[in-house]
């Protein structure tokens, strides 16, 4: 056995520790390369097909008239805590069908849950994906504008609205 190793040239092993050193760098910058594109893209918002296909303005005089005439909703049947305040209604189908009073366009949606505010209409089609309809002056946030009143949001906040949005969910 020693005089196998004491045979072996030392080139050898350097040439094992250069291709290992070769393929560790690789990884490396392969994995940093990949974290950077990711969190680059995370700026960059595509608004999905299902959103994108919808009628803005149809949607946002629903959306308004849904703000106008809160008081005829009834909450549903929350069995779990909200952080909401208690003046934001709350819709969930799931727990309690939508009834006659929600407009056709927007029960058409199946949203998992229409939260009412007193300036703005959430509707939750999916997880992160969120359509916004807001009251005439009502101050406006989003992810982007689909058109004046009415916003895409897919759930991250951004600094300048991380106030507004914390307010909301008090």
């Amino acid at each position: 056995m020693v005089t196998y190793m004491r045979n072996r040239s030392p080139r050898v092993f350097l040439c094992l520790d250069v291709a290992f050193l070769r393929w560790f760098v690789f990884l490396i910058v392969a994995s940093i390369v990949a974290g950077a594109a990711l969190t680059g893209c995370r700026g960059r918002h595509k608004v999905p097909e299902r959103v994108s296909q919808l009628n803005y303005p149809a949607i946002l005089d629903a959306c308004r008239g849904m703000i106008s005439n809160r008081q005829i909703y009834a909450h549903s049947d929350l069995r779990i805590p909200s952080t909401l305040p208690a003046e934001v209604i709350v819709l969930r189908p799931e727990l309690r069908p939508l009834d006659e009073s929600v407009p056709t366009l927007i029960r058409d949606l199946n949203a998992n849950e229409i939260t009412i505010a007193e300036d703005h209409v959430c509707l939750w089609l999916d997880f992160r994906v969120l359509v916004l309809g807001f009251a005439d002056g009502a101050k406006q946030f989003g992810t982007e504008k689909l058109i004046d009143g009415l916003w895409y949001f897919d759930g991250y906040v951004r600094e300048d609205e991380r106030a507004r949005v914390s307010t909301f969910h008090k």
